[in-house]
């Protein structure tokens, strides 16, 4: 999403914000464990 168009959403839906952070959040955890268990596989 271009800067504009997250500045409208906000204006004009500001609950999608929070569904996007939650999700983006979600995501971020998903790839913590992900590289921690590649981490861990190449340690051994």
């Amino acid at each position: 999403m271009e800067r504009d168009d997250i500045l409208a959403l906000i204006q004009n839906d500001p609950e999608a914000i929070v569904t996007i952070i939650q999700r983006l959040e979600e995501l971020v955890k998903q790839q913590q464990v992900r590289i921690a268990e590649l981490e861990r596989r190449t340690q051994t």
